[in-house]
């Protein structure tokens, strides 16, 4: 059974009296800070900032992350123009099939600059147009190459019968 000694009340908190040897209810208090550490068990100062470069270390993956979105999201936008470029032309050559394969080549290269493409081939066979077209990516990623589109236009099958 552990045994307590008892203070005498002199006005103080019940509880909070000490003697000259710094006792309350038989427990010493540490009086200096070093006793307080050490009483604790050794100091982890190796920890301290730790959070700070989590944080950091997280905010830059993320960056990282969402450039990479961007550049994809641009290549993706490139992509889809050359595309609906190469389709324009191919609709507008289709147009101007009747004229000759010099004027329908000539009306898709014409809409394909003004979709800030470039038309890099034009084939007439018979009635139907195949024209390819090139978007490059905007900023520093147009170094890396261009997007291809490639469409098909002429006249509807007539139907059976």
């Amino acid at each position: 059974m552990t045994r307590h000694r008892q203070q005498a009340y002199d006005g103080e908190l019940p509880g909070c009296a000490e003697d000259e040897a710094g006792t309350v209810l038989g427990t010493r208090l540490p009086q200096a800070e070093s006793e307080l550490g050490a009483s604790r068990g050794p100091a982890r100062r190796g920890d301290s900032g730790s959070a700070s470069v989590l944080v950091l270390s997280l905010a830059l993956a993320l960056s990282v992350l969402a450039a990479l979105l961007t550049v994809l999201g641009a290549v993706a936008v490139a992509r889809h123009r050359a595309t609906a470029g190469a389709d324009l032309a191919a609709l507008a050559a289709a147009g101007r099939v009747l004229e000759g394969s010099a004027t329908a080549c000539g009306r898709a290269e014409e809409l394909a600059r003004a979709q800030d493409s470039r038309l890099v081939g034009c084939e007439l066979t018979g009635d139907v147009v195949e024209v390819v077209v090139e978007v490059r990516p905007p900023g520093w990623l147009g170094r890396f190459g261009t997007a291809r589109g490639r469409a098909r236009a002429g006249p509807a099958d007539p139907p059976p019968g």
